[in-house]
């Protein structure tokens, strides 16, 4: 069922503010860690990239909640992904990389909406999600601010997956991490609605 447009309107709108706070981030160079990149605009493709996956982690039941919201979600992402490109002077490849990732990240949100088949099971996704993404990039930020540079696995998780992909297009493993989503969500489709248990 499509939702009205006022409940539409609200979470894209949320959408594009968050994006704009990143890309404000980056234009004001803002370090966001100890051992951060210098200059700190350099980074803005990657604070970019860490938002977009974070907040559509949080917010995927809202941003996906029907195909027009799902398709402008994904629209909306990619001209902040080549604004931030464009302040960080960063490659075309890093840009085009990050946006598939994010945009087949998107879709396997969407995918997983759809499959959970109640409200306690779209609530626990978002929990396992918002879990997974954020935990991932906790860890990058404190291996950041108290060991290294380095992006680290991105099998720790899609926010460390769209950082790998932008520096080599063709990492495998961060590849699978949207992959597993889309196809645990349409083995998840075939479970079947547990049945309401009503008393006569």
């Amino acid at each position: 069922m499509n939702a009205p447009k006022s409940l539409r309107a609200a979470p894209l709108a949320m959408w594009i503010a968050v994006q704009l706070g990143a890309l404000a981030l980056g234009a004001w160079q803002a370090p966001l860690a100890r051992l951060f990149t210098q200059p700190a605009q350099r980074a803005a493709l990657d604070e970019m990239a860490v938002i977009q996956i974070a907040v559509a982690s949080v917010a995927f039941t809202m941003l996906t909640a029907d195909l027009f919201t799902t398709l402008a979600t994904i629209a909306i992402a990619w001209p902040m992904l080549q604004l931030a490109g464009f302040i960080a002077a960063a490659p075309a490849g890093a840009v085009i990389a990050a946006g598939l990732y994010i945009s087949a990240w998107i879709v396997g949100l969407g995918l997983m909406a759809r499959a959970a088949k109640t409200e306690a099971a779209r609530m626990t996704l978002v929990a396992i999600l918002a879990a997974w993404s954020l935990g991932g990039a906790a860890f990058w930020y404190l291996q950041l601010e108290f060991h290294s540079p380095s992006i680290g696995s991105a099998a720790w998780g899609p926010i460390l997956g769209a950082l790998s992909v932008e520096r080599d297009p063709f990492n495998v493993v961060a590849w699978i991490t949207p992959l597993v989503l889309g196809v645990v969500a349409i083995i998840m489709t075939w479970i079947p609605k547990p049945a309401d248990r009503t008393t006569c």
